[in-house]
């Protein structure tokens, strides 16, 4: 009933910030700003143009092929951000089942989904296309290290470093996961 219940709220919540997101977001000058310097600049110099005092080649990057595949179709940005919402939700709930089943695992889950900053994160582009794909990306990191710490598969070693290489090009607090 816990894991039900908890489930509910974190969807409840989720398609609440949607809506909210939908009927009064929409790109903002640094969204634009972005998508004019993925047209104007050298492609190399774009990747390494820093956003909020950050060098994020890779949200850049991501930021360039979004702009060049959907345009300013905000939809298809909040979908990409809520897709990688989702993905993050679903590997903190594995790593937690890895560390013991608990109903108390959902609750967290479910926390992690509801948090209160969550709608900046899906309604504001270039603010999600840094965040969203890091926490996605970290929360895989970390299931796969805590899988190799409990099967000690190689696989998971390889995963876990190479997914923490990728996120620290979304955001540079990805230095802090090894530790």
């Amino acid at each position: 009933l816990v894991e039900l219940v908890s489930g509910a709220v974190a969807l409840a919540y989720t398609a609440a910030v949607i809506v909210f997101v939908m009927r009064h977001c929409y790109f903002y000058g640094d969204d634009f700003s972005g998508f004019l310097l993925s047209r104007t600049e050298h492609f190399g110099a774009y990747l390494m143009y820093g956003v909020g005092g950050q060098v994020v080649p890779l949200a850049r990057l991501l930021d360039a092929a979004f702009f060049k595949l959907a345009g300013l179709t905000y939809g298809a940005a909040v979908a990409t951000l809520v897709l990688l919402h989702l993905v993050g939700i679903a590997y903190l709930y594995r790593t937690l089942a890895l560390l013991g089943r608990s109903p108390l695992n959902a609750v967290l889950t479910a926390l992690y989904a509801c948090y209160v900053y969550t709608w900046v994160q899906l309604g504001w582009w270039i603010a999600g296309v840094e965040r969203m794909p890091f926490m996605a990306l970290s929360a895989a990191a970390t299931f796969h290290s805590v899988r190799h710490e409990r099967t000690g598969k190689r696989g998971d070693l390889v995963a876990a470093s190479l997914l923490t290489v990728l996120a620290l090009g979304f955001y540079s607090k990805a230095v802090l996961l090894p530790v």
